[in-house]
């Protein structure tokens, strides 16, 4: 059950102030009130960094909701952009066909907001996983030169998975690689946003371990 605004409102009276707030889902902009939810935690809680994971599959609404929230957001606002593979093996992974091309207008558009506001990091998130490790650095070297993200992250898929007893288990050799990629990437500058949210030396790191 979705919890209604003054639910939230109340949850978040309940709280002091705090540095980050990440929402995810499911997918986040499936919710028509995403922008007053912010909203709500910017106002009680003060918030200094707010992320939003989505999966891109909804440009238009996106778009128009990132914007309405920048407009009264000043502090550091990342969406950040889900991709698992390039073209149609992203659409064969997320099961929604078309949905690579959906992503990649969301991320241009996203970018272009960050012409107007610079408190926008536009990012992209990797994970790695049984579907796509064979095929992780051609897809980071892909989306690095295509969509020349602001940021990105890569995640390592955990716990249950579909189908787990037919899936082969991941070479972790290919996630270190891509991990070291990313890591000179953000050494130099290649990633420029890497050190405009909260805790990002630290999420790196975590994810070198």
């Amino acid at each position: 059950e979705v919890l209604s605004l003054a639910e939230i409102e109340k949850i978040s009276r309940g709280m002091g102030e705090f540095t980050y707030l990440l929402l995810g889902g499911g997918e986040p902009f499936l919710r028509e009130d995403l922008g007053e939810v912010i909203s709500i935690f910017y106002r009680n809680n003060k918030c200094l960094n707010v992320a939003v994971s989505t999966n891109g599959s909804l440009p238009e609404t996106i778009l128009k909701t990132v914007r309405s929230v920048l407009k009264y957001f000043k502090n550091n606002l990342t969406i950040n952009v889900s991709f698992d593979g390039i073209n149609e093996a992203h659409d064969r992974i997320r099961q929604l066909p078309g949905i690579f091309e959906k992503a990649k207008q969301t991320y241009r558009g996203l970018k272009e907001l960050k012409s107007e506001y610079p408190n926008l990091n536009a990012g992209i998130i990797l994970t790695c996983s049984p579907f796509n490790y064979k095929e992780l650095d051609k897809t980071y070297t892909w989306l690095k030169e295509n969509l020349k993200p602001y940021s990105l992250v890569m995640n390592y898929m955990r716990g249950r998975v579909r189908d787990k007893e037919n899936l082969p288990e991941i070479d972790l050799s290919a996630y270190e690689k891509v991990m070291h990629m990313i890591e000179h990437d953000n050494l130099s500058a290649d990633l420029p946003g890497h050190g405009n949210f909260a805790f990002s030396d630290f999420n790196l790191a975590s994810k070198m371990i």
